[in-house]
């Protein structure tokens, strides 16, 4: 079995489950190096109708996670509520998609995973 210690790797990337999206995994890698980050998520912006269906995170005014939900459904849900316009989005299309939702690409630093 090959390991991170194979290739003297800093930073590792895991993909987990479908992808049905287009994805730079070079700049999303290069974005976790550059932000000296231990761990780095990749989120997407989603409205009320579909967040259900997908882990949530709430982020707080510097883009980190502070809590996730795993297909939170109800009055529950909009406790994850957060104001996507700290990640970009306009005001309009913050109020349409006011939830962030994992999409399952991590990068992250391999000493974490040493035993």
């Amino acid at each position: 079995m090959l390991s991170s210690d194979s290739f003297n790797l800093s930073d590792s990337s895991s993909l987990l489950g479908d992808h049905l999206y287009r994805m730079d995994y070079m700049d999303f890698v290069q974005n976790h190096i550059d932000r000296n980050a231990d761990i780095t998520l990749s989120c997407a912006p989603v409205g009320d109708s579909q967040a259900s269906a997908f882990r949530l995170v709430k982020i707080n005014n510097r883009g980190r996670i502070t809590q996730f939900s795993e297909k939170t459904k109800g009055p529950n849900k909009k406790a994850v509520q957060v104001d996507t316009s700290i990640i970009g989005l306009s005001p309009l299309d913050a109020s349409k998609s006011p939830y962030v939702a994992s999409m399952g690409v991590y990068a992250f630093r391999t000493h974490y995973f040493k035993g």
